[in-house]
């Protein structure tokens, strides 16, 4: 989209033309001024200047910052809350007395077959 300008009853002689850079939240505008300054004729003549706007948006880095990694007394890093720890235990816990029951069970069923 181009948009112009036209001004008459202009002094004659040199004239500056100028935009300042628009900028708000994450938009940024370049603006380029070209032909400035303009020289207005004493004849009435055009004179010309060029103004372009050019949208630069804005990334914002993003800051990650991870959990701090402990060390446990066996040289095993762990990441999380220490409150985990004993859940997790009895969790791998429980998990290892249901496969010892099955194995167990199987092994007389085996046995009753046989």
């Amino acid at each position: 989209m181009s948009l112009v300008l036209t001004w008459t009853d202009l002094i004659p002689g040199s004239c500056a033309v100028s935009e300042a850079d628009a900028t708000g939240g994450l938009r940024a505008w370049i603006t380029v001024v070209s032909g400035s300054p303009a020289m207005v004729r004493a004849s009435g003549g055009q004179a010309t200047a060029r103004v372009s706007n050019t949208h630069k948006p804005q990334v914002l880095p993003a800051t990650v910052t991870p959990p701090a990694t402990r060390t446990q007394r066996g040289g095993t890093a762990f990441t999380g809350t220490a409150a985990g720890v004993p859940l997790e235990g009895l969790v791998l816990a429980l998990l290892l007395v249901g496969t010892g029951l099955l194995w167990l069970g199987r092994r007389r069923e085996g046995e009753q077959q046989g």
